[in-house]
């Protein structure tokens, strides 16, 4: 309408939260925002007139408290359920992303939430999901770690018993970092209650009028638009993640070599697919707890 053009055009820049860490749907790759609800919000913004930058570089957490401060105007890929209500006014869902829980290879099928009464659980820092488990499930121990990437490791590393957050998330997560021999439970029941699934996007209740024209752009956003997202971040369906993921370090060694400083800025050989090869890693900086390395092989 006119009234929602005249709105865009005296819209200042929307400024939406970008995570680091969360692929293939919200992270960075030296800064640079990347993944599937990005690439959405991109697509809103051409089709509205809308202009969206991104603010990276802070936990979950911390984004939250941004957003309640004010200090940014869309906050992104969050389920809206009970304990989110009042955050503020919601966008229509955009994706659908299946929970599932991970462990250590060799433990049997888990197929009902129940089966973790119990036993420690990790899940990252500020989830929603958190206090659902803690309500409906308190023989679940919950136990908060900074982002996905922790959350496993604390499995790998059997600090914890299981981690639990979306399939994809966590399959792209653990061959992005090489973590290996760990077991996807993907069909959990979480009965008697529901999990949502779907992200949406939340603003400040005074800006419900441009939540109407994200809803009107996200409605009219055509199937190949939404068939080449698919392509791009889900390749290999949504339980799995593709041979060669974005971000993805090329050699288990890099990653080995940024947990063990002694081993950084000087060359080292490691020997690399069999063969012997000189490697330089060193940090650059520091974002959101997690330091970003430069390496040369």
């Amino acid at each position: 309408t006119e009234a929602q053009q005249s709105l865009i055009e005296n819209t200042l820049p929307l400024i939406a939260s970008n995570e680091t860490n969360w692929p293939p749907i919200d992270f960075t790759i030296a800064g640079k925002p990347q993944g599937y609800s990005i690439d959405l919000l991109n697509i809103v913004a051409q089709m509205t007139g809308l202009t969206i930058k991104y603010n990276n570089g802070f936990t979950w957490v911390e984004f939250v408290d941004k957003f309640k401060n004010g200090e940014i105007d869309i906050l992104h890929s969050i389920m809206k359920i009970e304990e989110n209500a009042n955050l503020g006014v919601f966008s229509d869902p955009f994706l659908s992303l299946p929970f599932a829980v991970v462990t250590q290879d060799g433990v049997g099928p888990i197929t009902n939430i129940s089966e973790l009464n119990n036993k420690r659980v990790a899940i990252p820092k500020g989830w929603s999901i958190i206090k659902m488990i803690q309500q409906h499930f308190p023989q679940i121990e919950v136990v908060e770690y900074l982002s996905t990437l922790d959350t496993l490791k604390a499995v790998k590393e059997k600090e914890v018993f299981a981690t639990l957050d979306n399939s994809i998330v966590l399959h792209y997560t653990a061959k992005q970092y090489f973590i290996e021999n760990l077991q996807f439970h993907e069909t959990i029941d979480y009965s008697p209650i529901q999990i949502e699934s779907g992200l949406s996007m939340v603003m400040q209740p005074k800006n419900a009028p441009l939540v109407e024209i994200i809803n009107l752009a996200i409605k009219n956003i055509t199937p190949a638009q939404f068939q080449a997202l698919r392509d791009k971040w889900f390749s290999h369906g949504q339980k799995s993640a593709p041979e060669i993921v974005q971000g993805t370090v090329p050699y288990k060694q890099l990653i080995e070599i940024a947990a063990t400083p002694n081993l950084q800025k000087k060359l080292n050989v490691q020997k690399i697919d069999g063969v012997e090869r000189f490697v330089y890693v060193t940090p650059m900086g520091h974002a959101a707890s997690q330091n970003e390395y430069f390496a040369i092989v």
